[in-house]
């Protein structure tokens, strides 16, 4: 082997080494910025569906009516189940690594305190009607998780 034949073998084994450290590069930024784009489009349709301002009356009856009256209202019902389907599949993917954390906790980290601490009796009144003792179990372990960790 000629010196020209060992330096050109290094050259490209040390061309392959960036490629590969690039490549990697590349596919952790572009996983962040899948991350991001995840999460913004949650909390747009977080913010604009009419369903989750329907939610958020039927929140604001609890103290006025019990759980089980409120419950009883097939709409109030289907807006209540929507909202909380929302947080449950937002709970599931922030536990999976699908949404960013920290855009998550500070755009809606003290609403999702605020309707799991407005929603328990609904909640607690699913769980006792239907036997199912898991039902949005996601949701209040991500609750729970920011006001432990983030103290919201």
């Amino acid at each position: 082997m000629t010196e020209f034949q060992a330096w050109f073998l290094v050259a490209s084994a040390i061309v392959s080494v960036v490629a590969a450290i690039a490549t990697f590069a590349g596919i952790v930024c572009g996983r962040r910025a899948a991350k991001r784009q995840a999460t913004l489009g949650f909390i747009n349709d977080y913010n604009s569906d009419r369903r989750v301002s329907a939610a958020h009356a039927v929140l604001r009856m609890i103290g006025d009516k019990d759980a089980a009256t409120i419950l009883e209202e097939q709409n109030s019902r289907d807006n209540f189940l929507f909202l909380m389907n929302m947080f449950e599949i937002l709970a599931s993917g922030f536990k999976n690594g699908m949404y960013d954390e920290k855009i998550i906790v500070s755009m809606l980290g003290r609403d999702i305190r605020e309707i799991y601490d407005k929603s328990a009796p609904l909640i607690a009144h699913i769980r006792k009607a239907e036997s199912d003792g898991e039902a949005f179990s996601e949701f209040e372990s991500l609750a729970q998780s920011i006001q432990t960790r983030y103290r919201l």
